[in-house]
């Protein structure tokens, strides 16, 4: 079944109508931004030059790449430090506000809060059935995230920012497939679901900080087929869980691996599209 679903997601073309150019670009956030890989254990190799951002880059034949991610950021370390640079005046914030402040930066990409919605998993999951607990942690996160694009912006309001929405890994949950856990495990149709219902809620709460910015929004979540449960080969599997299996390393061949949460190549290049749409059709 996979290889069919491969087959036909690989035939898909480009869905950007144009190339757009940006001399300048600064990419921000976490390990999506950086590149982060699974080696053929699953393990993390943190930084590549296949992320998402370094592909856009390319397409948009930028002169200039600023590449800040950092694999592990959260809101607060993003503005604090803590992880990848050491906190005080060297904080991915700071320095993007210093590269914005030369005044000649075209475009700034972000993803950011995929790890702190990780993060509260567990106090998520304990609200139950209270789904005013739910969307208070939820939106206390995209709220958060909407103070960082506020920070960005003061420096240089007519900066292009284009941010995303996310996939959600745990679909792969849904045949038994959980991260960091190596082998196939019991299927767990009924987390998966409860997952994908939260990561929309997420998806929702982020894109209402960013529009209200003025920021576009990759629509990465539909790139991904995230609310497709439909059943295209028969094989009784979910469209969205079968794309997770393909453009992410979250359903490893190796029965010794782990998976992973992160894109492989061919999901970053979809990421990337999703990006260039956006910014092709703000042209």
């Amino acid at each position: 079944a996979l290889v069919a679903m491969i087959a036909l997601l690989t035939v898909v073309p480009s869905p950007a109508s144009a190339i757009p150019v940006r001399d300048v670009y600064i990419s921000v956030g976490t390990s999506l931004a950086a590149g982060t890989m699974a080696d053929a254990d699953g393990n993390n190799i943190l930084f590549t030059n296949q992320s998402y951002t370094d592909k856009l880059a390319a397409h948009l034949s930028s002169s200039e790449h600023v590449k800040l991610g950092c694999p592990g950021e959260t809101v607060d370390s993003f503005i604090n430090g803590g992880i990848c640079y050491p906190g005080g005046k060297i904080t991915q914030l700071s320095l993007a506000q210093a590269r914005l402040a030369q005044g000649d930066v075209d475009l700034l990409t972000i993803d950011l809060g995929a790890n702190d919605f990780l993060n509260a998993q567990g106090d998520i999951f304990a609200c139950g059935e209270n789904f005013d607990c739910v969307f208070a942690i939820l939106g206390k996160i995209a709220a958060d995230v909407g103070g960082v694009i506020d920070a960005l912006q003061a420096v240089d309001p007519d900066v292009q920012i284009v941010a995303m929405n996310y996939y959600n890994p745990n679909l792969a949950t849904a045949i038994g497939f959980l991260p960091g856990e190596p082998g196939q495990q019991e299927p767990n149709p009924d987390f998966a679901m409860t997952s994908n219902v939260i990561s929309t809620w997420a998806n929702y709460l982020l894109e209402l900080q960013f529009k209200a910015r003025g920021v576009l929004v990759a629509d990465v979540e539909s790139e991904f087929s995230g609310e497709d449960y439909g059943d295209a080969d028969g094989d009784g599997v979910p469209n969205n869980v079968e794309v997770i299996c393909v453009w992410t390393s979250m359903c490893p061949a190796s029965p010794t691996a782990a998976p992973n949460i992160h894109a492989n190549d061919d999901g970053y290049d979809r990421i990337s599209d999703a990006f260039e749409r956006e910014i092709a059709n703000s042209e």
